[in-house]
């Protein structure tokens, strides 16, 4: 396209030059006519050459003008700036040479959409790239993990189980059997570990069914009453969601919230809410212990506990975060030490969802 512009533009000043050199001889000659002839003719003879000199500039100027404007209008279109195409209806040279600048400046117009449509996918697909790789080591960070978690009961329960043959060798059969609640428990957490998993996979994939969700109705009629003193304020949001995986999130804080926040006085879990421009802001506030600020964005990592003596298997604000990607939220803790924690909930306002 560059190339063909350069040659347009080059045959054009050639040709104005060309024309405007001709037009130069044709003047000097004219005039040189008229001042031979102008002695020897009389005067009817000389206004004759006077009108024919005339005529003859006149027609070259509408032939050097066009081309002279035809030039400076390639020029403008080489450089990609804007610029109207000149006006010339004729059927001649200069009407298809009109035209073809008409049809170079639409090509010109296009190359550039074409060229911001390129641009826009590039940075799409280079933004893919960063999603791909962070998916990948998200990947293999969860592998790793599964591989480690999941190997623990396992390894328990055959140490115990190598215990229990040599005292039942050993002909002490009843402290052989006593072994067997630690089998039945590390089973029991491998198969905790493994249900835990499952509900983490599904998260997204299954249930897609989405509505407007009243939080103060699902919460008030579905949360099943537990051992701590459950505040639920007034004039909660609607989200457009998941029913299902909405009340999920409440009920793995609860959950949370009763194995890790517990106070002498009285567990107590506060949920309310906050309005802002974009989004609806959920929080659940505790008046537990509180969490170190090294462990805010940890204890969202698969498996991680902050008390190894508890009986979870630290995958539930894992299953949260993933619950708030799939709504195209966020979620995070803020907390102090003797000071409880709060977990805020961010739903965007526009109910879009992710289902990747």
């Amino acid at each position: 396209m560059a190339a063909e512009a350069y040659e347009i533009l080059y045959n054009s000043n050639k040709l104005s030059q060309d024309l405007s050199s001709k037009s130069s001889i044709v003047q000097r000659n004219i005039i040189d006519l008229i001042q031979s002839t102008a002695k020897s003719l009389p005067i009817t003879g000389t206004i004759f050459l006077i009108i024919l000199a005339t005529v003859s500039f006149i027609l070259l100027k509408s032939i050097v003008n066009p081309i002279t404007a035809l030039t400076k209008t390639f020029t403008k279109l080489a450089h990609n700036e804007e610029t109207l195409i000149p006006t010339y209806e004729l059927e001649d040279e200069l009407g298809n040479f009109t035209k073809a600048a008409t049809v170079f400046k639409h090509t010109n117009a296009r190359t550039k959409e074409l060229l911001r449509k390129s641009q826009t996918l590039t940075v799409k697909l280079e933004k893919k790239q960063i999603e791909l790789t962070r998916s990948n080591d998200e990947l293999e960070q969860f592998v790793y993990t599964v591989s480690h978690d999941l190997k623990s009961p396992l390894v328990t329960s055959m140490g115990f189980i190598g215990i229990i043959r040599k005292l039942a060798a050993e002909g002490k059969l009843e402290e052989a059997i006593s072994k067997l609640d630690k089998v039945a428990s590390s089973n029991e957490r491998m198969n905790q570990l493994i249900s835990d998993l499952l509900d983490l996979s599904r998260v997204g994939r299954i249930n897609f069914d989405t509505k407007d969700v009243d939080l103060n109705e699902l919460l008030n009629s579905r949360l099943i009453k537990s051992e701590l003193k459950l505040i639920i304020k007034k004039n909660l949001p609607t989200i457009f969601g998941n029913e299902s995986r909405i009340l999920q999130i409440f009920e793995n804080v609860i959950s949370n919230t009763i194995k890790y926040a517990k106070n002498p006085n009285g567990t107590t879990l506060e949920i309310g809410s906050i309005d802002s421009k974009d989004s609806y802001l959920i929080y659940c506030k505790d008046n537990g212990n509180g969490i170190e600020k090294k462990y805010h964005k940890k204890i969202f990592s698969l498996f991680y506990r902050l008390e190894n003596s508890s009986d979870g298997t630290g995958v539930g604000l894992a299953i949260i975060e993933k619950i708030m990607k799939f709504h195209n939220g966020t979620v995070w803790v803020e907390s102090q030490i003797g000071d409880g924690a709060t977990f805020w909930f961010k739903f965007p306002k526009n109910g879009s969802m992710s289902y990747e």
